[in-house]
């Protein structure tokens, strides 16, 4: 219904004229309606759970798993335009460089062990994974492992889940500052560890190490070579956000991709 042109303005008698005329479903607005319920919410998300884990066929031993994790949390988000009818709810970027005054994102986060949905929300387009990230951090419990993008995974976040004593796997960014110990005030050298890379022909390598300026988080750093098409976009970007600071770039920061594990004690 949300393609639909009219937007807001389609009533539900319009919504049952609909059903009739695409699936010769008969049914009266009010009987519609009763159907938004919260009965309705839960019966969806359930059948949402029952097609994510047919798709998700794990080999492995999930009780080994169980007996080492309280829960995986997988989340990601997307976003997609709407009709500029439904811009009052949900806000997009607008403007000449963007297609939609309306754009709605889904949030949604998925517990790998028990096959169930954490979070389904819809929010505004415009709202980020990093803002999402912090309004949701209530949820945090003892032995959860968070599996999440790049997007949703601030310092602070990370330091949430650190103190709630869980667990996270996540990318960092090339320009994150990674430290070798609590006290250095010198962060580790890309350099060095492409030189290694290269030299001893590694696939990867692991670090133990600390994150974040002010609060420095233990983590296992796992260092790998970016592919060569990610190296150039990294390049590309990187060099045109020096050139707007009137900085130089370096390309062997582009040339690492860090890889961030909460370290276990």
């Amino acid at each position: 219904m949300f393609a639909y042109h009219r937007g807001k303005h389609f009533s539900l008698l319009d919504m049952a004229s609909n059903l009739f005329n695409c699936f010769r479903v008969k049914i009266t607005k009010q009987s519609l309606h009763d159907r938004f319920s919260g009965k309705a919410v839960t019966f969806l998300k359930r059948c949402l759970d029952h097609i994510v884990a047919r798709k998700i066929r794990y080999r492995g031993d999930t009780v080994l798993l169980e007996g080492f994790f309280n829960r995986i949390r997988i989340k990601d988000s997307t976003k997609f335009a709407l009709p500029a009818a439904f811009a009052c709810v949900y806000k997009g970027y607008g403007g000449a460089c963007h297609n939609s005054s309306s754009m709605i994102s889904i949030q949604y986060e998925y517990d790998f062990l028990s096959g169930q949905s954490l979070d389904l929300r819809l929010t505004n387009g415009v709202k980020n994974d990093q803002s999402d990230s912090a309004d949701f951090t209530h949820d945090i419990q003892e032995n959860d492992l968070f599996l999440r993008d790049l997007g949703y995974c601030t310092i602070k976040f990370l330091n949430m889940v650190n103190s709630g004593n869980a667990f996270f796997v996540s990318r960092l960014s090339p320009q994150s500052n990674i430290y070798p110990d609590q006290q250095s005030n010198d962060s580790l050298d890309a350099r060095n560890c492409l030189n290694k890379l290269k030299k001893h022909n590694l696939e990867f390598m692991e670090v133990q190490a600390y994150i974040g300026k002010k609060e420095r988080i233990p983590v296992r750093v796992v260092i790998s070579l970016a592919d060569a098409e990610t190296y150039k976009k990294r390049l590309r970007k990187t060099s045109k956000q020096a050139k707007s600071a009137g900085n130089n770039v370096s390309d062997h920061s582009c040339f690492v991709r860090w890889d961030t594990q909460a370290k276990t004690s």
